[in-house]
């Protein structure tokens, strides 16, 4: 799956345009993981479209507490970046790889 969601330009990006990967963390039972960029429309309707059907199939709401250091260098599709430039990335979900 982290190899599509790259291939279409869908995950958080470093630098020089291949995909963020983080260290694991407890949330990912400590395996390396991508995070979504939802500021791209398709991967945000996806998102949206995958968390209804988990509430249609009875999930009461998702949680997730895991705290992510998004590092300097790292830029979603829409420009917004890590650390280094503000930290102004607001919205993402992790996927394993």
């Amino acid at each position: 799956m982290f190899e599509e969601l790259e291939d279409r330009g869908w995950l958080l990006t470093r630098e020089d345009g291949s995909a963020q990967v983080f260290d694991g963390i407890a949330a990912t039972s400590g395996q390396p993981y991508g995070l979504l960029d939802l500021t791209y429309r398709d991967i945000y309707n996806l998102w949206v479209e995958r968390h209804r059907q988990l509430v249609e199939d009875g999930l009461d709401a998702p949680a997730c507490d895991a705290q992510i250091a998004i590092p300097d260098g790292v830029t979603a599709r829409n420009g917004e970046t890590g650390p280094a430039n503000g930290g102004t990335i607001g919205r993402q979900v992790s996927i394993r790889l």
